[in-house]
């Protein structure tokens, strides 16, 4: 899959807005999931156990619905609310 591939899925599965920055034809992993990530997870966990595996050691930036980068300490219930109120 390639960045937008992956950006696309992770919105799909999680709801969350995702940016990776990569070469624009770069193969990156697969993004496996078909469950959302509890809404209790930060943003830190959410990256850490399912993007990076599938992103490598491309750069992820995540917005909000405000178009703001959250701290990752930020819960996922929270940032999905954001693009609601936004």
């Amino acid at each position: 899959m390639n960045a937008k591939d992956i950006e696309n899925r992770i919105w799909e599965v999680e709801r969350i807005a995702v940016v990776i920055r990569c070469l624009a034809n770069e193969e990156l992993g697969d993004y496996p999931y078909v469950n959302a990530a509890e809404a209790s997870w930060t943003l830190g966990e959410l990256i850490n156990k399912r993007i990076i595996p599938s992103c490598g050691n491309c750069e992820v930036v995540v917005l909000d619905g405000f178009g703001q980068r959250p701290q990752r300490n930020k819960r996922l219930g929270s940032v999905r609310e954001s693009y609601h109120s936004a």
